[in-house]
C-alpha cells in the first residue's frame, strides 16, 4: 500500500474517531430541560427531559418528591414530556435512567 493510501486512511479513521467521541460527549445520559435547576414554576408546569443509554433495551422512572410518576423501557434515546400540579413550595424531580441520573430542585410559586 502507498504512503498516500497509508495516509488516507489514516487521516479517515482519526476523523471518524472524533466524530465518535464528539457526539457521545455531547448527550448526558439524563437532561432535565425544564422544569430549571433552582427556577420557579406555576402550580400546573411542564416537565421535559430526555435520557440517551446506548446498547440495547434500557429502562427511565421519575419521581417527584420521592413519589414514582412514570417509567418506561426505550431504545437508545428517550424524550419524556408532560404536564403535573404541585402545591406551593419547592419541590424535587429525580429521572434515574439505566446509565445515569439527575435531580433538581425547584419552587412552585
Amino acid at each position: 500500500m502507498s504512503n498516500l493510501k497509508k495516509s488516507i486512511l489514516l487521516f479517515f479513521f482519526t476523523a471518524m474517531s472524533a466524530l465518535s467521541l464528539n457526539a457521545m460527549a455531547q448527550n448526558a445520559p439524563v437532561n432535565i430541560a425544564y422544569p430549571l435547576a433552582n427556577g420557579a414554576v406555576k402550580n400546573y408546569f411542564h416537565v421535559y427531559f430526555t435520557t440517551t443509554c446506548p446498547g440495547g433495551q434500557n429502562t427511565v422512572k421519575w419521581v417527584l418528591d420521592n413519589t414514582l410518576v412514570g417509567t418506561t423501557t426505550f431504545y437508545d434515546v428517550a424524550s419524556i414530556q408532560f404536564a403535573h400540579k404541585l402545591p406551593l413550595g419547592w419541590h424535587s424531580l429525580t429521572v434515574s435512567s439505566s446509565c445515569g441520573q439527575q435531580q433538581i430542585k425547584f419552587q412552585v410559586t
